[in-house]
């Protein structure tokens, strides 16, 4: 697993990595790869001529569809992805537009992806970059070239189980890296205790309110994903801020409490992307379809890590305050005692009152008593724009 630890680094900066099925060679069981984000013109050059002008660009079938590609998987995970015959004079730039801008594009070549491909794009995915990958594939014609190819530009070499033991949530080990007592307004008992994640390295927080013997039994718990726009700066395009601070106004409230601050900005998939996602919604996506035309799920998050930091910090029973029922079956599946749930909603204005709607009607999320908020006082709809 450590050669696929070392690849997340690798494709972080943009350089190629070669997959294999096994760790020896067979043929049409492995493909160089390199990452379509922070690619170079100078990689690209090499990886056309090594591959004969025989490259691919490998995206997601949810980026498939956007483009308006057709597509067929019969479930079968091999076939998540497709690969696209690329134009030998096709540059960065345009590969960028093909793995993550809003235009259909006709008259594309394509075919199922290999499975080094597949599985390289998870990945990707980890360390929240656009999932699209360019391959070349090796065959036996291509192999001398390939090894002459991997010493010259010191390529890294990992394997498909690699990094499928890497990517499964379940390996991931969390570690507790430091602590401190961080006095809050309205509960000077507060501590922060953080956690570090073993497969990316991204880092958690647990904010536990109050002190732990006085806690209520089931203990009151909130599950937070990571929101900059609106945690920090008080967007007007989600709720985030308000449950953020209401969970803590609560916990204050109520003999303290248990606020799990997870790395998991715009559902799991970054920043980066999440400010991409909003351009997209611009142009008229709502905040499900933006996320998959970028060729992500419709949520990439995992409640794994939360559920690790609780079994940490010794809490079994819990009332959970959300609106989310994902939230609730992750902490069923993990074994909690879920005794209760506890609504959190924020205020409704023309910015975020599609956003929720979307969220009711196509994530199940149970905020319908937020919008009846607003029924008597109409409000002028604008598009959906969170992520």
């Amino acid at each position: 697993m450590y050669s696929a630890e070392r690849a997340l680094f690798e494709l972080r900066q943009g350089r190629p990595i070669w997959v294999k099925n096994k760790e020896h060679f067979q043929p049409g069981s492995s493909s160089i790869v390199a990452p379509v984000e922070n690619l170079t013109e100078s990689y690209l050059k090499h990886l056309k001529a090594l591959s004969n002008n025989d490259l691919r660009l490998v995206i997601t079938i949810n980026r498939a569809k956007a483009l308006g590609i057709k597509t067929a998987t019969n479930g079968r995970v091999d076939r998540q992805a497709i690969s696209i015959a690329l134009d030998p004079t096709c540059d960065v730039d345009k590969l960028m537009l093909l793995a993550s801008g809003i235009n259909q594009v006709d008259d594309l070549r394509t075919g199922e992806a290999n499975h080094p491909e597949t599985i390289s794009l998870s990945l990707l995915r980890l360390v929240r970059l656009i999932p699209a990958v360019v391959s070349c594939r090796i065959d036996n014609n291509q192999q001398e070239a390939a090894e002459t190819f991997s010493k010259v530009n010191s390529i890294l070499t990992t394997t498909t189980p690699e990094i499928i033991s890497l990517t499964d949530p379940s390996n991931s080990i969390i570690t507790k890296i430091s602590e401190a007592v961080v006095p809050l307004k309205g509960s000077l008992d507060t501590k922060f205790i953080l956690f570090r994640e073993s497969n990316t390295l991204f880092e958690h927080l647990a904010v536990l309110v109050g002190d732990p013997e006085n806690w209520a039994d089931p203990v009151p718990i909130r599950i937070h994903s990571a929101c900059l726009t609106g945690d920090l700066f008080s967007s007007l395009k989600c709720d985030c801020g308000e449950q953020l601070h209401k969970s803590l106004d609560y916990f204050h409230q109520n003999k303290g409490g248990v606020f799990l601050y997870l790395n998991q900005e715009g559902r799991g998939i970054g920043l980066t992307n999440k400010l991409r996602a909003y351009r997209l919604q611009d142009l008229g996506l709502d905040t499900i379809d933006a996320d998959c035309a970028l060729g992500f799920q419709s949520d990439e998050r995992d409640y794994n890590v939360g559920m690790k930091m609780l079994d940490e910090l010794g809490v079994r029973r819990i009332t959970i305050l959300t609106n989310n029922p994902e939230k609730l079956s992750w902490a069923k599946s993990a074994g909690l005692e879920v005794l209760g749930r506890i609504p959190l909603y924020g205020e409704p204005n023309e910015y975020n009152l599609p956003y929720v709607e979307t969220k009711i009607k196509r994530a199940g999320h149970f905020l319908e008593e937020m919008i009846k908020k607003k029924q008597d006082q109409p409000i002028t709809l604008m598009p959906d724009h969170d992520s």
